[in-house]
């Protein structure tokens, strides 16, 4: 329960009076010149020199003193060393030294020399500068706090060597008849009569820290009798306008404060209920009840919380949608307490909190949590497809390998031979989509190359053509010229997947057509595309179309964020359109979109198009070299095994074959000279191709060893292996044109 309750007018007068009492206990103590020290103050976080110090007043003395001495003068704040009072500076000083910037950080350099020996008051600090004069220096201390120091010089103690003044100039680059003609009128004081008026300084430097020390402790007193006169304001207005002074407490406030009455009307509310709610102050006086504030949807258990409080129940805060004037919604934490008067509840009183900010920031939460999540989900899924490769690869090899055994043994120009070589093409049309998977499972860089686009885009209509339902027909308007860019072409691939992809969602239900076209394009500048960020030239433009269910203004403009997706869960990652975006960017290409809702999509992607030929046609002709020379080889896929080894004996070598790693070992402790080439796979149990390697280079470092595997994952490192002695990586699935090519090589 809060309870309205004020100090009575005798208690506000008595605090009155004393505080006058105070007021004048503290003139007094002005008058009298008080010099008691507060130890807490500190000088340097509260006033600078030129508050505590008249610097104005204090220049017109030392120009005095220039004038008299011929001495110098420069007062200089601490630590910035930024000098506040110069008077009597030397031409040498003003034009030259600290007029080149190429000497300036000398002189610089020297002031913060000569101050660092100024500890205490009356410490004298007497140095040659890097330029060459005399400089002393003597500090000004303020209540323990060193603030300034008063420094003079810029002299000689005996005459100056002019040949080193004249190479400094040269050095520097100043005139040289000026600035000797500045040398010569630098005045030569005997070191005694430099201390003594240094020493003079210093009581000096001792009266200005006094002066600034009494400046001080009048600003202390000035303001804490500030303090008091407000503080008797203050109690003396709340005496005669307390609620005046509490509307102005809560109307400051960052949130909305509110009264009402036991039905809810409201009564008061602070500034920011106006701007919160958006209505004006005479709204509030016609009246405005609390639940009418609310959504119509939370006015049922608004009005019961407003009861319950009123008969004393505690509800610390209750969330809510608010309404605003104009209609807006907004959410909001109430907290409120009945306001007891005359022992009886007479209406609420509370703060409203606006939680829109929250509220986004716990839903941004929510969004990268399950960002992670689909993070998470996508590495499982390229850790499983760089499993899968691997076990598809070493498949392919030994179908690659049983290939070229048949091959050998049948004749050219047989319908069987023509059989094998449409058996080989296939299997490398396969090696290029296990390539396809390790990428994936990788993310890594791709490699680029010239491409001709149309037969990527023919392999993947095909592919779609197999995998789409019937009610899907794919149109492709593919000109017969070429169409030649620089890409990845597994990228290019997952592009064109995406696309069709998307497309084919976009048709599920009722069906419709895909439209596969290609054409080469020549972009000038007046082009509207060159503002897209295309540079005039020539192009190949993809385009794909459907006519699925279309998009509106709001979704074409987040497609391509990344995990933005209108799917619903379990359908899709919301990464396929972001991916495609990131491939024609990294591909100096742009993407337009062009949908309407109920009408379909179109996708046109512009790649700069290559004035070159790429090789296209598989060269599956037997030109295998022959040899002679003992292998040892050892890979534990018995089909691989068996198929690689009769193939290098028809080419003339002598192979010895076994699964395992460790029997590999052993044959080759018991005769180390015997063979002259290892080739051994990656992937085996009990010992890896790589340890196996290490343990034969203890016995004979320089056998040469070839490493073989499916797949390349973070334990293999190219250029590590190489470094360790093993002469070829050799990626699966292999022929054997290109295994003999590198041990004709090597042997």
């Amino acid at each position: 329960m809060i309870r309205d309750d004020g100090r009575s007018r005798e208690e506000l007068l008595h605090e009155i009076t004393t505080l006058k009492q105070k007021i004048l206990e503290m003139e007094r103590d002005k008058k009298q010149g008080d010099s008691c020290k507060d130890e807490n103050f500190l000088v340097n976080e509260k006033y600078s020199v030129s508050d505590l110090i008249d610097l104005e007043k204090l220049k017109r003395i030392f120009e005095k003193f220039s004038i008299a001495t011929n001495f110098t003068t420069g007062f200089i704040e601490q630590p910035s060393q930024k000098v506040l009072i110069s008077t009597g500076w030397r031409d040498i000083c003003t034009k030259f030294h600290r007029a080149f910037p190429s000497s300036e950080k000398y002189c610089k350099e020297s002031n913060v020399f000569l101050m660092k020996k100024l500890k205490d008051l009356k410490d004298l600090s007497i140095s040659h500068c890097k330029s060459g004069l005399v400089d002393g220096a003597t500090p000004i201390i303020i209540r323990g706090k060193h603030i300034a120091n008063l420094a003079t010089g810029q002299i000689f103690f005996e005459k100056p060597e002019l040949h080193r003044f004249k190479e400094q100039g040269k050095k520097y680059g100043y005139n040289e008849t000026e600035y000797m003609e500045s040398v010569s009128k630098v005045p030569v004081v005997s070191k005694e009569q430099f201390e003594k008026t240094l020493d003079f300084l210093s009581e000096i430097a001792l009266i200005i820290a006094e002066l600034g020390l009494n400046n001080l402790e009048i600003k202390e007193k000035n303001l804490k009798l500030e303090e008091l006169i407000i503080k008797y304001r203050q109690t003396y207005n709340e005496l005669e306008e307390s609620e005046k002074k509490y509307r102005e407490l809560v109307n400051s406030l960052p949130e909305v404060v509110f009264e009402t009455d036991e039905k809810g009307n409201i009564t008061f509310v602070n500034r920011k209920g106006f701007s919160l709610f958006g209505y004006s102050e005479e709204d509030f006086r016609e009246g405005v009840n609390a639940i009418e504030t609310l959504i119509p949807e939370d006015r049922e258990r608004g009005l019961k919380n407003l009861q319950a409080v009123l008969g004393g129940a505690d509800i610390r805060e209750s969330e809510y949608t608010a309404l605003r004037k104009d209609g807006k919604t907004f959410p909001v934490i109430i907290y409120s307490k009945s306001v007891i008067h005359k022992d009886k509840a007479a209406g609420l009183r509370g703060i409203i909190i606006d939680i829109t900010d929250r509220k986004k920031s716990e839903e941004k939460r929510l969004d990268l949590e399950r960002q992670l999540r689909q993070s998470q989900k996508m590495e499982a899924i390229g850790t499983l497809a760089g499993g899968v490769a691997h076990d598809f690869n070493n498949i392919l090899t030994g179908i690659i390998g049983y290939s070229y055994l048949m091959l050998f043994d049948t004749p050219s120009g047989t319908i069987l031979h023509g059989h094998l070589q449409e058996i080989l093409k296939a299997c490398n049309r396969a090696k290029d989509l296990a390539k396809h998977i390790l990428a994936f499972s990788r993310k890594g860089e791709q490699k680029k190359e010239i491409i001709e686009i149309k037969v990527i885009i023919k392999e993947v209509i095909q592919l779609m053509k197999a995998t789409l339902p019937a009610t899907i027909e794919i149109e492709e308007k593919i000109e017969k010229k070429s169409h030649i860019i620089l890409a990845d072409a597994t990228q290019i691939h997952q592009l064109l997947m995406n696309l069709c992809t998307n497309a084919a969602f976009a048709m599920r239900e009722k069906g419709g057509k895909l439209k596969v076209a290609l054409v080469n394009v020549y972009i000038d500048k007046n082009n509207p595309l060159i503002s897209r960020g295309l540079k005039e030239g020539f192009y190949v433009k993809l385009t794909l179309s459907d006519t699925g269910c279309g998009m509106t203004e709001k979704v074409i403009e987040r497609i391509f964020e990344p995990y933005f997706t209108t799917k619903e869960q379990g359908e899709g990652t919301g990464l396929g359109l972001a991916v495609v975006h990131g491939i024609v960017q990294s591909h100096n290409g742009i993407i337009i979109v062009n949908s309407k809702t109920g009408k379909g999509s179109k996708f046109h992607v512009f790649f700069p198009e290559i004035k070159e030929t790429a090789e296209l046609e598989i060269d599956l002709s037997l030109n295998i070299p022959c040899g002679t020379g003992k292998i040892l080889l050892v890979d534990d896929e018995m089909s691989i095994a068996y198929t690689l080894q009769k193939s290098l004996e028809k080419l003339g070598y002598k192979v010895f074959t076994t699964n395992s790693s460790p029997e590999a070992l052993h044959i080759f402790q018991k005769d180390p000279d015997r063979f002259n080439l290892v080739i051994t796979d990656q992937t085996m149990p009990k010992m890896t191709g790589i340890d196996l390697a290490r343990e034969i280079f203890k016995i004979r470092p320089d056998i040469p060893v070839f490493l073989c595997t499916g797949y390349i994952d973070n334990t293999i490192d190219e250029n590590q292996i190489k470094a360790m002695g093993i002469k070829e990586l050799i990626l699966k699935p292999f022929n054997i044109e290109e295994i003999a090519k590198l041990i004709q090589n090597m042997l």
